[in-house]
């Protein structure tokens, strides 16, 4: 399989992400030299049935994708809040009111925002019907 571009990668699954309805999705670049990924995205869920509908797809994407990711997902017990780690990427999954009463975004302030709506970069992750 051929190195995917992390960019694209990252952007694909934002574009993801919004097929499946999420709201409020930001990618952001980490800056610090000794961060644990180079990139970490943040998008918003409508109930704990809708966060829980995207992680799995995001999960059985990346898998397809053939995306090798070392650690399981977290927060697999909470109704508000799920990460899941495909390792140069954190995606964030939060209900607005996990997302408003932690603001990740402020956590971060100094990270670069990116934009992900790219037609170009749609085509890195698998994005067949589920």
């Amino acid at each position: 399989m051929p190195r995917i571009n992390r960019l694209s990668m990252a952007r694909s699954l934002c574009g993801l992400l919004a097929a499946k309805h999420a709201s409020r999705i930001n990618l952001f670049r980490f800056t610090a030299a000794n961060s644990l990924a180079d990139y970490f995205a943040i998008a918003s869920a409508n109930s704990s049935t809708h966060l829980k509908a995207l992680e799995e797809y995001l999960t059985k994407a990346l898998k397809e994708s053939g995306v090798k990711r070392s650690k399981p997902n977290e927060g697999r017990g909470s109704d508000e809040w799920r990460v899941v780690d495909a390792g140069y990427i954190i995606i964030h999954l939060m209900q607005e009111k996990a997302r408003n009463r932690y603001h990740l975004e402020t956590l971060w302030a100094n990270s670069k925002k990116l934009p992900w709506k790219d037609a170009k970069t749609t085509s890195s992750v698998s994005s067949k019907k589920r």
